[in-house]
């Protein structure tokens, strides 16, 4: 499939989702800068950039950012304990991680009285 067609699938689809879920943002996973300015054209509101190392997200986010202010942009993918103050340094919106799924359990407990 060319890109072309693939941006063309990819903006058709995005029009179509967004008719339907107007409250929604529409987020789409990029492995490149490239995939993110193709998603971000097409009409994405996020890109969520997966298993992108931090150097490179440092150099993105602020090309990105002069180019469409209002885009959110994440990092999943490969972030832990020992790297997570590198991720949060890049410019990202936010971190995603799967990791709190895979913790032991923990009991927690809330308790309301009145202020």
């Amino acid at each position: 499939m060319t890109r072309i067609n693939t941006r063309r699938k990819l903006t058709l689809a995005q029009a179509q989702y967004r008719s339907r879920l107007v409250e929604k943002k529409i987020v789409i996973e990029a492995e490149t800068l490239e995939e993110a300015q193709q998603a971000v054209r097409a009409g994405a509101d996020v890109i969520q950039f997966d298993k992108v190392e931090p150097a490179l997200l440092a150099q993105w986010c602020p090309d990105l950012r002069r180019q469409w202010p209002a885009l959110g942009l994440l990092a999943a993918g490969g972030i832990r304990l020992d790297n997570v103050a590198q991720y949060a340094a890049t410019g990202v919106d936010a971190l995603v991680t799967s990791s709190l799924y895979f913790g032991p359990p923990s009991d927690v407990g809330v308790r309301v009285t009145p202020g």
